[in-house]
């Protein structure tokens, strides 16, 4: 190997290799400044939108303030059609992974960047939140006034 054809051959290497990895920091650090990501502590302690409760001396419930009307269920209580619509909203392999289906990914990142086609969608954040919510068994309930529903609290 000549002296020349050395040289373009680690200056590519270098490339090949440095590019990923800048590319990676910038889009982080895109992330880190554009991106509007919840702190740890604020996953892991979502805001409850749960009914004050007023409490007579005897236990009994007096009246409540709310802007939307939210109670815990138990997960005994809940409909089975509930928790079988919710895992039918997800794919075929829903217990089968820990919340990133790689085979879905992989099928996304095939359609999107191979085919154009951008009607794919993968959401495993979502689908991790509804799986926390189902292995957890805990849901709370939605009130009939309530115009949009969430999963978890």
């Amino acid at each position: 190997m000549t002296e020349n054809t050395r040289k373009k051959f680690v200056k590519w290497f270098w490339i090949i290799i440095s590019c990923p990895v800048i590319l990676l920091a910038v889009m982080l650090l895109a992330v880190w400044l554009f991106a509007d990501i919840p702190s740890f502590e604020e996953l892991e302690s979502p805001e409850s939108k749960l009914a004050t409760e007023v409490i007579a001396d005897d236990g009994q419930v007096l009246t409540t303030f709310h802007i939307e009307n939210r109670s815990y269920v138990a997960y005994k209580d809940l409909s089975p059609y509930l928790v079988q619509a919710a895992v039918a909203t997800e794919d075929v392999r829903f217990y089968q992974h820990s919340g990133i289906d790689f085979q879905s990914l992989g099928r996304v990142a095939v359609k999107t960047l191979l085919l154009s086609d951008s009607s794919q969608a993968a959401a495993p954040s979502l689908s991790s939140l509804r799986r926390h919510c189902i292995r957890a068994r805990t849901f709370p309930a939605a009130s009939p006034d309530s115009r949009r529903s969430r999963w978890c609290g």
